[in-house]
């Protein structure tokens, strides 16, 4: 069944079945936390051309921007609204799947390609403790509150001015311009993030 789109190489798995397979291996292997382990070992070039656009951007808040604005090319119900505070900036994720994963990305990359050690201020996420606190605390660097309203990520907000390091700012630029061409709804696409 969810798995027959495996047989051809050339096709694209529905969402329905990376759904399906990430809640199966997490069934298989209640007591690791896979989301944190993937999240750090995942590179944001897995997303193609969106993670290429993202690591491209020139500060931390470049790279949010253009994440939040294209992940929906590869992911159609990913949702990353960005609340630009004075000093408080908060990030409410909207996913179905997958959120310890998607924190542990946002951290690790944005200490790999600032060579800095950022850390949110708090974490809160929807579901309930599966593992742990440490674990979170060793990958996160930060407190997380869980079985909360909504799924949030929390930073002061002078990490969005901290600039990433070994980007091409040309590169990143025309990437946008072809993502934007991608994004299926015109008013998307005059919305740019341009640095």
């Amino acid at each position: 069944g969810h798995f027959s789109e495996l047989e051809d190489p050339d096709t694209l798995v529905s969402y329905d079945s990376l759904l399906y397979a990430w809640t199966a291996i997490s069934d298989r292997f209640p007591d690791r936390a896979l989301g944190v382990e993937y999240g750090q070992l995942v590179d944001a070039s897995a997303l193609g051309v969106v993670g290429v656009a993202v690591l491209n951007a020139t500060t931390v808040g470049v790279m949010v921007e253009r994440l939040m604005r294209f992940q929906r090319i590869a992911d159609p119900h990913f949702r990353v609204p960005l609340e630009r505070g004075d000093e408080i900036s908060v990030i409410t994720m909207e996913l179905p799947n997958g959120m310890e994963m998607f924190v542990t990305s946002v951290v690790h990359h944005t200490r790999k390609h600032t060579d800095r050690d950022i850390a949110p201020l708090r974490v809160e996420l929807r579901h309930a403790q599966r593992h742990p606190t440490s674990i979170y605390d060793e990958a996160w660097h930060a407190p997380v509150q869980f079985e909360r309203p909504a799924q949030t990520l929390w930073f002061n907000s002078s990490v969005l001015d901290t600039p990433l390091l070994s980007v091409s700012p040309d590169a990143g630029r025309y990437l946008e311009r072809y993502l934007e061409s991608m994004l299926p709804d015109e008013d998307l696409r005059k919305a740019s993030v341009s640095e």
